[in-house]
């Protein structure tokens, strides 16, 4: 059995099970629930494909802004259970509306949904227990902060990897991106407002029970992404990271695909946000062994 694409229904795709094309997240679509107790997030709406809405002014990152999630399902709409199955996550997230200025002040431009330098951020990742936002247990994803330090973008991880009951802790980890200068603005790179990335959910049997960790629980060891200018040009290399993510604290009879919006620092202005994100989520069959295959004899 080959690797299959999960979910059937509108605003999450649809086709055979060996369809692997990309699933283009529409957050309005009735699949995808908001968890928004602050009222981060407002006049949301979905037009020609492209999710729209206004962030609020208050610092809330580490999942504590606007979260929409929606369950991962097999192809005969079964929940997804990730004890036994490898899992690969792969997300792309775009701003294509997002303003920007060069470092030295000589030019910008673009349609300011965000503005340059406003910390709005958009991540976007896998969670196995949303009934504990903000603070889920199993959670791994990335994204893009337009944040305030030499008209650049930063990337932002989220994960939990504490230990501490009852769900642990959530973590932000963050990196600039490149300046823009004139001679980036020139040769048309004008923002890196998109970015793509992947990671693995698999088998560990070498982990211990420490506080809610459960022993040889399910884990992803990395993540690797890639940031794209406005133009499509790669802004660098492929990229990784290393969380140690572990998954099964809660369960692993679910998961879920979540995208979160909201402000790294409080900013006096709301701002109009505009974004764009794919993702595709792959299994292997089930079996006893790590890898989801029988073994070799």
């Amino acid at each position: 059995m080959p690797p299959y694409r999960i979910q059937t229904t509108s605003g999450g795709g649809g086709g055979a099970a060996s369809n692997n094309d990309w699933i283009r997240a529409d957050i309005t679509a009735a699949e995808w629930t908001k968890h928004d107790p602050d009222g981060t997030a407002t006049s949301i709406t979905n037009v020609a494909g492209i999710n729209k809405c206004t962030v609020g002014t208050d610092n809330n990152g580490k999942l504590e802004g606007c979260t929409f999630y929606r369950e991962v399902l097999m192809a005969d709409g079964s929940s997804l259970d990730h004890a036994d199955s490898p899992i690969t996550f792969r997300g792309s997230i775009h701003l294509p509306a997002i303003g920007w200025a060069t470092s030295d002040g000589g030019s910008g431009g673009g349609d300011d949904r965000p503005p340059v330098a406003t910390s709005v951020y958009v991540t976007m990742g896998l969670m196995s227990d949303p009934e504990n936002l903000p603070i889920p247990a199993d959670v791994l994803g990335i994204g893009i902060d337009s944040k305030t330090l030499g008209y650049r973008n930063y990337r932002r991880m989220t994960y939990n990897t504490s230990t501490s009951a009852p769900t642990g802790a959530i973590s932000d980890s963050t990196s600039a991106l490149t300046s823009i200068n004139e001679a980036d603005a020139t040769a048309g790179n004008h923002s890196a407002n998109r970015m793509d990335f992947t990671f693995v959910i698999e088998r560990n049997e070498v982990s211990s029970d420490t506080g809610i960790n459960i022993a040889n629980n399910p884990v992803s060891r990395w993540i690797l992404y890639r940031t794209r200018y406005d133009n499509g040009d790669a802004y660098g290399s492929l990229q990784s990271l290393v969380p140690n993510q572990k998954w099964g604290r809660t369960r692993t009879s679910k998961l879920y695909v979540w995208i979160s919006i909201g402000r790294s620092a409080s900013v006096g202005t709301a701002q109009d946000l505009d974004f764009d994100c794919y993702y595709n989520v792959q299994a292997l069959d089930g079996d006893t062994n790590p890898s989801g295959r029988t073994p070799l004899t």
